[in-house]
């Protein structure tokens, strides 16, 4: 299953017979029920590095630090870096 928010493969912990989904790269966590509609938890950080990335105040350097990193791929879908 992929991550709603990276695009990652999440993977099962299977926590006491329910499906619950971890993101590796990114922690987004989605509980899987049959009986309730899905709900999924973005990190706090997540949420915070979307609103860094709105103040639009970075250098070019800074630009290409944050995608050597990996950060720009962890907090976005690949197709929002289109």
């Amino acid at each position: 299953m992929a991550c709603s928010t990276c695009d990652h493969t999440m993977h099962n912990l299977g926590v006491d017979g329910s499906p619950v989904f971890w993101c590796p790269r990114c922690g987004t966590i989605k509980y899987d029920s049959h009986h309730l509609e899905d709900h999924v938890e973005c990190p706090n950080l997540i949420e915070r590095l979307h609103d860094f990335t709105r103040l639009g105040d970075m250098s070019k350097q800074q630009i290409e630090q944050w995608q050597r990193l990996g950060i720009e791929e962890a907090i976005n879908c690949r197709e929002d870096l289109s």
